[in-house]
């Protein structure tokens, strides 16, 4: 499960206009099908896939090498990041966090850290609605969280939480009585039939609209994480870093497994 950190004043940094046009770089290397999007806000993000899954930080960097080469672009018209941080594999989770953090110390980049929740939430939710998101993290367990989508962006209802299915409607009921609806429940389309007969109850219980979508587009994750980091709600990289990688290395070597593949890609 994604644990996100708090966010405070000194974390929140402004993103980047003085190399022009903000362009962001969104990477998913934990979900069923990752990639790398750049984006600047007009028109359609730039979009390429990778087969390997999870995907191997050479993989990353090569992916993001072909997009800016076919976009033109040089790897400082990056002002922003944004990256998917789960659930999902977790080999791929710490290859694409270690990756992004990389490239952002490069040059203080903002990152725009976004769940699987948040980013279900994001294509199921219409503006000004609340949305109760369900993702499937294991055979007997699911995570559910709510949000409440205002001015393009996802903003957090209730702290993320791990839940058995039987809980699932006191955890409904509880956003409902918090904040008046209506509600959206929002499912993934591949996880649809394996989550569904836990979800009834919880649809009765809390008069929930359910919405099946598929979410798991590279194309959301850009436009989720440019609206954050063109609003100065992008985070600095220790923050979005989890705990299990500045225990585990010394401060000064955690970007060690990527630090080859980011010379290339800046040369």
């Amino acid at each position: 499960m994604n644990v996100r950190p708090a966010v405070t004043a000194a974390d929140c940094t402004a993103f980047e206009a003085t190399r022009g046009a903000g362009t962001l770089l969104a990477i998913d290397s934990c979900g069923s099908r990752p990639g790398v999007a750049l984006w600047d806000g007009s028109a359609s993000p730039q979009v390429e896939h990778l087969e390997e899954r999870p995907p191997r930080v050479e993989g990353l960097a090569a992916c993001v090498q072909r997009l800016l080469d076919g976009g033109h672009r040089e790897v400082s018209s990056i002002t922003g990041l944004a990256v998917l941080t789960g659930p999902g594999s977790y080999t791929g989770l710490r290859t694409g966090l270690a990756f992004v953090r990389g490239l952002a110390l490069l040059d203080a980049l903002p990152v725009a850290p976004v769940s699987a929740l948040e980013r279900l939430a994001f294509c199921a939710g219409g503006e000004g609605e609340r949305v109760i998101s369900v993702w499937r993290s294991s055979r007997d367990q699911v995570v559910a969280a709510a949000y409440q989508i205002r001015d393009g962006l996802v903003l957090p209802s209730d702290s993320e939480e791990a839940v058995e299915g039987a809980q699932l409607a006191g955890f409904a009921l509880r956003c409902a009585a918090g904040n008046p609806g209506p509600w959206v429940l929002a499912v993934e389309h591949d996880q649809a039939v394996e989550v569904g007969p836990l979800l009834t109850e919880m649809i009765d219980g809390a008069q929930l609209e359910r919405r099946v979508v598929d979410s798991q587009t590279i194309e959301a994750l850009a436009r989720l994480g440019y609206a954050r980091c063109a609003r100065g709600l992008g985070l600095s990289a220790d923050v979005v870093l989890p705990d299990y990688f500045g225990t585990s290395l010394p401060r000064s070597n955690r970007n060690r497994v990527a630090a080859p593949f980011l010379v290339e890609l800046t040369r």
